[in-house]
């Protein structure tokens, strides 16, 4: 059986209800580490939270993400913070790379995943990627 090492959505016009059903579909996915590339479909705060419930499973081996132009605005942020923080406590995150370029997270969103990164709260992204947008 061979194991997923990287998915790529890019592109697809995905919406809320689309990561809904990815994300409870990648809670069973077996692998050590997977990439996701999400970037330029339509989903918003409400499908970042859908993404984030998976992310905050003890079973999450996600380690890249390419969320990139989407609507995750500083809600979806806050949401992504969160599923982070409570994953880092039950097992270390192997996130290491995020993109969240061209998302309009504002200034509110940006203080949050830098405060995440910041305050020894375990997380470590090497590569954080967010742009103006």
């Amino acid at each position: 059986m061979h194991a997923l090492r990287s998915l790529n959505l890019s592109k697809n016009g995905l919406g809320n209800a689309v990561l809904q059903s990815l994300a409870s579909s990648l809670i069973g996915v077996k692998s050590k580490s997977f990439s996701l590339d999400l970037s330029y479909n339509d989903f918003d705060c409400a499908g970042m939270l859908h993404l984030a419930s998976y992310m905050a499973t003890p079973t999450c081996c996600l380690e890249r993400a390419n969320l990139e132009w989407n609507q995750v605005g500083p809600v979806g942020c806050q949401h992504l913070a969160d599923a982070l923080l409570l994953s880092e406590r039950r097992t270390p995150m192997r996130m290491t790379e995020l993109n969240l370029s061209f998302n309009k997270i504002g200034c509110d969103g940006f203080c949050t995943l830098i405060e995440l990164l910041l305050n020894d709260t375990g997380v470590n992204a090497s590569s954080l990627q967010v742009s103006p947008g």
